[in-house]
């Protein structure tokens, strides 16, 4: 069934990149899966909990132990420019 597209001309698959009406002229809408809303509510903000965690354990016991070399130093500034990050 073709679909008719906000200037009222009749296409087929290819809507020109014009909005897309259903049979009633409601705009098409797209629904998001559960698995991604699970993933965007849960997993991500678990994710940057233990990530933030991991990054202050991180600068807190390099920050103990003064890191003179340059492997401390290094790690330091990649957990300081994380936190930032994220």
């Amino acid at each position: 069934m073709d679909t008719q597209n906000v200037t009222g001309n009749s296409t087929g698959s290819h809507s020109g990149g014009l909005m897309r009406l259903d049979h009633c002229g409601w705009e098409r809408q797209r629904f998001i899966p559960h698995a991604v809303r699970h993933l965007d509510h849960t997993t991500y903000p678990i994710l940057l909990f233990i990530a933030t965690v991991g990054n202050v354990l991180t600068i807190m016991i390099l920050r103990k132990e003064r890191p003179y070399g340059s492997k401390g130093i290094y790690l330091s500034a990649v957990a300081v420019i994380d936190l930032l990050y994220m």
